[in-house]
This record gives C-alpha cells, structure tokens and sequence, in this order.
C-alpha cells in the first residue's frame, strides 16, 4: 500500500553519469515480464500568472536503486520527443507515456530526460531552451532523477500505472527568485509528486459561493486542499489543485486513508474533515465558500 511519504514532493535533483540499460517493447509482453505506464499530470497553479509551461521529453530510464548510477533499464525512448503541454493536464486529465517490458521487482528511481522547456506567462513574456532563458543545466544527457520511496513494485503479467505529477510553480525557478515578472531566466527544477494508481484513489469536489442575492453559484479558480487530520498550515497540504469555471476539481493518486479537505475562494474558506480515500475508488464531496 502506498504510504504518506510518497505523495512528499520529491526532488528531481541532476544527475551527472550518463546512462545504459535496455530497453522496452512493442507487443505483448511474455507472461514473466512486467510493464510499467507513467501518467503526467500537473499540479495548477493561478491561471492569471502562467499562461503555458511545455517540456519535451526524450527518455525515460528507470533502476532498482536510488543510488544506482549505471545500468539502467530504457522504458520510454521515443523517435522523437514526447511534447507535454503541463498546463493541459488538470484537473484528473492526465498525458499517458506508454513504456516497455521489465524484469519483475522493487525499482527505487528513474530518469527524466528533458531536452526542450518552454513558459509563457500571461504578462507577454516568453522563456525558452532554445534562446537560453530557461537553463537545463547538464542534466541533458543523463536525466532528472525521481526518487521513488517507497518503491514500486513491477509484477509479472501486470501493467503498474504510475502518476507523475508536476508541480509547475517550483519546477520552473525565476530569476531572481519569487518574481516571475522580473525574471531574467529560469532553471528547470522538475518538482513531482508520484503515486502507484491502482493502490490509490480520486478526490472529486464541487465548490460553489453565493452571489449578491445569496444563490449558490459555481466557485472558479478556488483552491483545494487535502490536508493530513487536524492539519489547518494549507502550506503542509499533501496535494492542492483549482477549481475551473464550473468549480469543479479532482486530484488523483490519494492513498487510501482519512482526510481534511479544504476550499479557499476569496479570502472566505470551507471544510470537509474524515474524508476517507479507498483505492481505487472515487470520493466525492461538495463544499459552499461563503
């Protein structure tokens, strides 16, 4: 079972030695072979300060260690780049990235391997690889590591799913730091949180406000928060999405366990606490900010 610790961010620091491995398949897989598919997802943030946030992604690698340097095993390693409009992915959509056969087991990290970024922010303003204002430092060539604690498990004959999701204020770093308008360039810092989909759930809310003559409308652009029992610090959220204009938002990969949900909308807030998450399944529930 999936425990708290892996919904923590996890860092997806440089890693400098370049890397081997097989790689996956086309077909069906032999009957002693196991397969995993990564989701992408993102984590949103206010739509008034990002307007798009793109990587392509060459390769993904994965190893049965998290120290593991060499011998890693190819499970995604396209023609050409997978393009991954994170912006897109909101709100349960998720981009699948369909990876190769493995040898059953415990694996521990993986490799990102990300050749191109783009940010376009909803002041005008443009970053890119290409003209060198987001810098992908030397990671090109070896990959972004995920750390995955506790580990995932590959079984013979089953296809994991594992979510992937992004979270894009702190994967692209301004700077100067914590100023997106000002900023002269960015590092490319992917940020993720990773969960196994077949040992978690879905949280679904609606969340709605009042308007001028006290009618229930729908609460657009508020953010939701899961929140650990008794927790009431939003910045201790194990995961944290918004609404759309219908007020409606969903967050996957939960762990199966009992929650506090959150809505904030203009300065007002509501709460749900005992939320319980079963894998999955899909766990519904409805909030008024008012």
């Amino acid at each position: 079972m999936l425990s708290r610790s892996s919904l923590a961010l996890a860092a997806l620091a440089l890693a400098s030695t370049a890397c081997g491995g097989g790689g996956g398949g086309d077909g069906t897989a032999p009957a002693e072979l196991g397969s995993i598919r990564f989701e992408i997802t993102d984590a949103p943030i206010d739509p008034e300060l990002i307007q798009r946030a793109v990587l392509e992604v060459d390769a993904i690698r994965v190893h049965r260690e998290a120290d593991g340097a060499d011998g890693f095993t190819t499970v995604f390693d396209a023609p050409r780049p997978l393009e991954v409009d994170l912006l897109t992915l909101r709100n349960g959509v998720t981009q699948p990235v369909e990876a190769g056969f493995l040898e059953p087991g415990l694996y521990r990290q993986a490799r990102l391997v990300v050749s191109d970024a783009l940010l376009e922010l909803t002041s005008g303003k443009s970053y890119s690889t290409r003209d060198g204002t987001i810098h992908l430092t030397s990671q090109d060539t070896s990959g972004y590591k995920i750390f995955f604690d506790p580990p995932i498990e590959v079984i013979a004959g089953v296809e994991t799913r594992v979510l992937l999701d992004f979270q894009v204020p702190k994967t692209f770093s301004p700077v100067p730091a914590n100023d997106l308008d000002s900023a002269r360039f960015f590092h490319l810092h992917p940020l993720v949180r990773f969960a196994v989909l077949q040992e978690t759930g879905e949280l679904r809310a609606v969340v709605t406000t009042t308007d001028d003559q006290g009618a229930p409308i729908p609460a657009a652009s508020a953010a939701l928060y899961v929140l650990d029992p008794g927790e009431t610090d939003l910045e201790r959220a194990v995961a944290v999405t918004l609404t759309d204009d219908a007020g409606m938002a969903a967050i996957l990969g939960l762990p199966a366990d009992t929650f506090d949900v959150v809505a904030t909308h203009q300065g007002k807030e509501a709460r749900q606490d005992g939320v319980v998450i079963a894998a999955e399944s899909v766990t519904s529930v409805t909030l008024q900010v008012q």
